[in-house]
């Protein structure tokens, strides 16, 4: 499993385990307020109001959900 952390760039850095930097990607353009994890995904929320749906095996987005609301998506929970 990962660590994954983010920033107020709207970048995801993903740490292996023992703390070493596995990479950094940028997906969000805004502050990334929150992230949640299941069993196969892993989603981010942004003040860019998107919240990103990642594979979880091959680290990429595999979807993205626009909300509609005027102000920035600040939690999310699976």
């Amino acid at each position: 499993p990962h660590v994954w952390a983010g920033w107020s760039d709207g970048r995801i850095t993903l740490f292996q385990p023992d703390g070493s930097r596995l990479r950094d990607v940028r997906e969000h353009s805004h502050r990334v307020y929150a992230i949640a994890h299941s069993t196969t995904a892993v989603f981010t929320a942004s003040e860019d109001m998107i919240v990103k749906m990642w594979d979880r095996k091959e680290l990429k987005v595999v979807k993205q959900l626009q909300h509609k609301h005027q102000t920035a998506l600040k939690a999310i929970q699976v």
